[in-house]
């Protein structure tokens, strides 16, 4: 039995056989002879037709068998073979640097790819696998190349390195019951398919394809990330029951969505949402979120070489702001730098960008760029309740400085006649000082919002994206526990709030100790919000305060874990 770990995209659990999807590996082979330029314009042109055609056929195909919203993804593949400057930029290589078609191809795919894939906004670097699935269907194409696709004759979960659009529209979805790929994350294709269809994904498990062989019995945990191999009859059993209940729970939790997350002691959490652009913003609301916790804002300025206009901005945030009609919206001004850059921002190239120049210490280097920001927001706030939230605080000085230029930009909208509304102002507790030091950073700010990908990582020095530490990362390891304590207390002292609004707060095994150890909010991917209420409301707030006392007291992750499955088996969630 083997258990490897990844990241839940879509609810549920399922047991089956595997069906491992490996695609032959195209060699890249540069054209090295003179090419003739007008023959590789007119095969490009051929190729470029075929590829509309079938991915129309592909549309057609994911409208009857899955449903509108689903298909759309083929259109924006169609809108972008019909763009003018993606097919000059293919052809200008063909005529000024003498490369094949298909070379053409591949370095237009690759450079949009790589800009895709350096985005902080997940939904826009999911993007990217759409560009690399319009890449590969061009080139196969151009090579006349035989057409492979998914064929399941059984009941089967599909393990993959990435499956792109145009391979799960082919896929006979009858014998489908989940997706493990190695690839991809929330807001992919495989992700938003396996919600729609009511199948588990996990996503994110390095080597996959290499751990698991066809017709290996798999288990897949889409509320935990577990995916495991060939398990023992007696974990069988335990999962069967576990499917038997969830069935169950999971529906009662979906058609309950829009309730409060009210535990049995009546006492009342908000549940919000993690948006990234105006997509999730409806999803969100789809699925019961009392709010916006988390609005990644990087959405504005993606696809543009310039800094939007700030009437542009206003106009993108004001969108969702009044979609949820007087709910919280907590916007974090923009999260770029160093790993995640844009083209009107020079930032010089770092040994680690993770520590160096990003978030709120690169917006005080480029003002200009923080104030249209700002000034957007605060005339948004004018349409509901807005909230301002600073990334990636490290020092009591980032904090006064970013205000003081929030404060200079209300006084000028105000001498300029311009209307703003009430709002309040927070940071991310990102960084191990900031959490440290979070009774100095409480007298800045109104609320603090812990985000717990970041701040795991950089407090147990582990990068979870490398397979030989990975292992070591787990936000339940005693270390966080005890800084969210110290964040919480000293926050309540005040009067003011915590939320919490990394992966943690959809792990089912964290929400009891969150919940424990007084965490106001808790802020997750849309799909997540149906479970962490319905979580929340099967729990006794006196119990989930004894768990989160005993967590407090273990040496290791994996001592808590126990802990929360213990109480979680007692309730009949695990």
């Amino acid at each position: 039995m083997i258990k490897l770990k990844g990241m839940p995209t879509s609810p549920g659990i399922a047991i089956a056989e595997a069906f491992v999807f490996k695609k032959e590996e195209r060699r890249r082979v540069k054209s090295k002879a003179k090419i003739d330029i007008q023959r590789e314009i007119s095969r490009f042109a051929q190729a470029l037709e075929r590829t509309k055609r079938e991915i129309k056929m592909l549309r057609d195909k994911v409208m009857r068998e899955v449903g509108d919203k689903e298909a759309a993804i083929f259109d924006a593949h169609i809108l972008m073979l019909e763009d003018s400057s993606f097919i000059s930029k293919i052809e200008n290589l063909i005529r000024r640097n003498g490369l094949s078609a298909e070379d053409a191809v591949r370095k237009t795919i690759d450079e949009l790819v790589e800009m895709f894939e350096r985005m902080d906004n997940i939904y826009m670097r999911a993007r990217a696998e759409d560009l690399r699935d319009l890449g590969n269907q061009l080139i196969s194409n151009l090579l006349l190349e035989k057409k492979t696709h998914i064929v399941l004759t059984k009941p089967s979960i599909v393990i993959a390195k990435e499956l792109l659009p145009s391979d799960i529209a082919k896929l006979e979805k009858r014998y489908l019951l989940g997706f493990v790929t190695e690839r991809g994350g929330v807001t992919s294709h495989v992700s938003i398919i396996a919600r729609t269809l009511g199948v588990p994904a996990v996503v994110a498990i390095k080597d996959a394809t290499k751990h698991i062989r066809n017709n290996d019995v798999v288990i897949v945990d889409g509320y935990t990330g577990d995916v495991i191999i060939n398990p023992s009859d007696e974990v069988l059993e335990q999962y069967r029951e576990r499917m038997r209940r969830y069935e169950l729970r999971f529906k009662a939790f979906k058609e309950a969505c829009k309730m409060p997350a009210t535990t049995k002691d009546n006492v009342v959490f908000k549940v919000c949402a993690n948006v990234g652009n105006p997509d999730e913003a409806y999803l969100a609301i789809e699925n019961g979120a009392d709010g916006i916790g988390l609005l990644r804002t990087e959405f504005l300025i993606m696809n543009t070489n310039e800094l939007p206009s700030e009437d542009d901005m206003f106009k993108k945030l004001t969108s969702i702001v009044k979609l949820f009609e007087g709910k919280d919206v907590i916007i974090r001004t923009f999260d770029v730098g160093g790993d995640k850059p844009v083209p009107f921002i020079k930032v010089p190239r770092e040994a680690n960008p993770f520590l160096g120049l990003r978030g709120t210490r690169l917006m005080l280097r480029y003002k200009e760029v923080l104030r249209r920001q700002l000034r957007a927001i605060l005339r948004a706030s004018t349409k509901g309740n807005v909230k301002i939230m600073f990334p990636m605080i490290s020092d009591i000085d980032e904090v006064i400085e970013a205000k003081k230029v929030l404060e200079d930009v209300v006084e000028e909208l105000k001498s300029e006649g311009i209307g703003i509304g009430k709002y309040y102002v927070g940071i991310m507790i990102e960084t191990p000082s900031a959490a440290i030091l979070a009774d100095m950073f409480i007298d800045y700010v109104d609320f603090f919002s812990i985000g717990t990908n970041d701040l795991t990582q950089y407090t147990l020095a582990v990068d979870r994206t490398n397979e030989e530490v990975a292992y070591l990362f787990d936000h339940l390891h005693p270390s966080i526990l005890r800084l969210i304590e110290h964040v919480v207390r000293v926050a309540h002292e005040k009067g003011k709030w915590v939320s919490v609004c990394g992966e943690m707060a959809s792990d089912i095994e964290a929400i009891p100790i969150l919940i424990g150890l007084g965490v106001d909010e808790l802020s997750v991917a849309p799909p997540f919000i149906p479970v962490v209420k319905g979580v929340i409301r099967s729990l006794h707030l006196k119990d989930a305060k004894e768990l989160a006392r005993k967590a407090l007291t273990m040496k290791r992750a994996s001592d808590v874990r126990g802990l929360s499955r213990k109480l979680l088996t007692s309730l009949g969630l695990y």
